[in-house]
């Protein structure tokens, strides 16, 4: 299940962080947690059982569950992996020191997951978000699932059926439906290869160190990992079906034109599909709609034109085709709190 963040109430707490060498054959659980955990593979391979669903462990392998989410862990016999693990809450204080004793495990009978439908042994050849070669080093991962839906009036039921079903994880006993950068979440298994491994060394080596003002450093350093995270969650979801693949095809779009004045009926130009569909589909995918996400990068277009070139203001707003100076910087302290002149004055201090 997909885990989501809401951003106003992110304030995590890691509990525990280490590195661990598996043994051949090494197995944790069936288990449960009363927290969050997140598992890196850095080398090695073995199994990772979520739930009701198995997944190969490769190296550059992410996996993610929460409290009360039955998991096993199981090294291979020839190639036992190398993990990173971090337990954590996304609410609460920190303390002088790691609370090391919070996290709880309980173990479940050894074949409670069994009961749960999956049989032993059995794997999950169409994990989400999975990526093949990301270097020469990392074996290819499972085969990526395509769902094709023959008609758009298919597809636009399919996505609800399955934002209907997607968990809404409780932080302080609530259900929470707004999730952080307009409903990003974190799947249960992701293979994002090798950036994430600086973060987690680091996460172990301050654990096991305790130096001063660690608790403070590992929160900073977590919630730069979760948001680069979502954002590469974002950037790399693979299209899972023709309509996807339209609406990737929208935002590189509008990335390419983000010098010209939008255009709604780009919308229809681009796809067989209407405005207004396209435009809730752009919604549910990203976050925002193409008009809003068009603005935000023209307004990155003319921060950039302000702060790299020696063109007047009239000059940047007649590139970005604006009508009038007055209009352009009516916009840009819109977009950005202060006018095209000043912000270029602060950006060029030293």
């Amino acid at each position: 299940m997909e885990k989501e963040f809401l951003i106003r109430r992110f304030t995590p707490v890691i509990h525990y962080a280490n590195r661990l060498a598996c043994r051949p054959g090494d197995r944790f659980g069936p288990r449960t947690i009363n927290g969050y955990q997140f598992i890196y593979v850095q080398r090695g391979t073995g199994q990772l059982r979520i739930g009701c669903k198995t997944y190969r462990a490769v190296p550059g392998s992410l996996f993610h569950y929460g409290p009360g989410e039955p998991h096993l862990i199981r090294a291979s016999e020839d190639d036992p992996f190398v993990l990173f693990g971090l337990h954590y809450l996304p609410e609460g204080e920190l303390e002088e020191r790691i609370p090391a004793s919070f996290v709880k495990i309980e173990q479940l009978p050894p074949d409670a997951m069994e009961r749960n439908g999956v049989e032993d042994g059995e794997v999950d050849k169409h994990a989400a978000y999975e990526h093949e070669a990301v270097m020469d080093e990392y074996a290819a991962a499972a085969d990526k699932q395509t769902a094709v839906e023959h008609t758009a009036a298919n597809e636009e039921k399919q996505m609800k059926r399955r934002a209907d079903q997607e968990e809404r994880v409780d932080f302080n006993g609530m259900e929470h439906t707004a999730a952080l950068a307009g409903g990003w979440s974190i799947p249960s298994h992701l293979q994002p290869g090798l950036w994430p491994l600086p973060y987690f060394e680091t996460f172990a080596r301050e654990f096991a160190e305790e130096r001063e003002a660690a608790t403070v450093l590992m929160r900073g350093l977590f919630m730069q990992f979760i948001v680069t995270l979502l954002r590469w969650i974002r950037d790399n979801r693979p299209s899972e079906s023709p309509l996807d693949r339209h609406v990737a095809a929208v935002r590189q779009r509008l990335e390419e034109r983000a010098e010209e004045n939008y255009d709604p009926s780009w919308l229809e130009q681009w796809t067989p599909y209407s405005a207004d569909y396209i435009s809730r589909l752009f919604r549910d995918r990203f976050g925002t709609t193409p008009h809003d996400y068009h603005a935000a990068r023209q307004s990155l277009a003319a921060r950039r034109l302000l702060e790299e070139t020696t063109l007047t203001v009239t000059e940047i707003a007649q590139r970005l085709q604006f009508g009038s100076i007055h209009y352009f910087c009516k916009w840009f302290k819109r977009m950005t709190g202060e006018q095209p002149s000043a912000y270029r004055k602060r950006r060029r201090l030293l």
